[in-house]
């Protein structure tokens, strides 16, 4: 019984309030802004939204759990960045380390961002521009170097369960047809109930589509279901997804402000262990499989 009295105390300690969530989401609304080097992920990490080929719904029913500081969502800032990846160009994010207020990051890489700095030189500049095309181009630069707000959450995906805790990263949205704002709106609506309780929370259905197969904007709609029920049953198991070691940054890496400059110039970061730091190298063109064996061809026809 003392032992169950116990464990009681401790997941009401890691449990959160709607005071809590109330406070951090006005902290949340004042952060906002002003408007590579490939890792083989571990997949059941993340929670799967993604439209494989074919697809164009899918559902997804999952409990949203608070972090070990008790808070249900963490709110980072990503520039969007075109990248060399194998000789192809893409897009990829990266995490602000200027506007992602997180002591961990920032005790490890400091807080200086140099798409930031870029950003922030280019407004001033902006400010003081007498022409209006020399004007019009520095707020494009001020504006492809801001970033944008994203929020964190982790979650235990319904059917999934003994894959553990998950975390899922949703973008603000200015129209409020996002996630993140679909899920507090409806955080809003079931109050005073919590829909992120341990014990009498919800479970809440994301559904993803699209129009059809060439069509690339995506649409979310969030709903509750099982309201006023416990995320497991088995508190031994609450706690131990409560208690997961596993860490926002661990899933979604930083990068230090060395190796961002380095994607800012537009090469690809390598690491160099003479110098024991990444320097940048230019990205190599890409091949096709078709212009490899082309070349191949060429180069065995000039051999005598």
């Amino acid at each position: 019984m003392e032992n169950q009295i116990d464990l009681n105390k401790e997941l009401e300690a890691l449990n959160t309030s709607t005071e809590e969530i109330d406070q951090k989401a006005q902290e949340n609304e004042g952060n906002g802004a002003r408007s590579y080097q490939h890792k083989e992920l571990d997949k059941t990490k993340y929670v799967d939204l993604h439209l494989g080929k074919g697809e164009l719904t899918k559902e997804v029913v999952l409990r949203i759990i608070p972090f070990k500081d008790r808070t249900i969502f963490k709110q980072i800032r990503l520039h969007n960045v075109e990248v060399d990846v194998d000789g192809e160009k893409k897009f990829r994010n990266v995490i602000c380390l200027h506007r992602t207020k997180d002591a961990h990051i920032q005790e490890k890489f400091g807080d200086k961002c140099p798409f930031c700095e870029v950003a922030n030189r280019a407004y001033k500049d902006s400010q003081e521009a007498t022409d209006e095309t020399e004007k019009k181009n520095l707020m494009d630069v001020w504006k492809n170097n801001t970033g944008r707000d994203f929020f964190i959450f982790r979650a235990i995906v319904r059917g999934k369960e003994n894959e553990g805790v998950k975390f899922y990263r949703c973008g603000k949205t200015k129209n409020g047809t996002g996630i993140y704002e679909q899920i507090m709106k409806l955080y809003n609506e079931r109050k005073p109930a919590n829909i992120f309780d341990l014990f009498k929370g919800s479970d809440i259905k994301i559904t993803v589509s699209k129009m059809n197969e060439k069509h690339i904007q995506l649409t979310y709609s969030v709903i509750d279901k099982n309201p006023m029920s416990p995320v497991a049953e088995d508190k031994e198991v609450i706690l131990n997804w409560m208690k997961d070691p596993t860490e926002w940054y661990d899933v979604y890496s930083p990068k230090s402000y060395d190796y961002l400059s380095i994607l800012l110039e537009g090469k690809v970061p390598t690491w160099d262990k003479d110098q024991g730091k990444y320097v940048g190298v230019a990205a190599q063109p890409h091949t096709s499989e078709e212009d490899a064996a082309e070349a191949e061809k060429a180069t065995a026809s000039t051999v005598i």
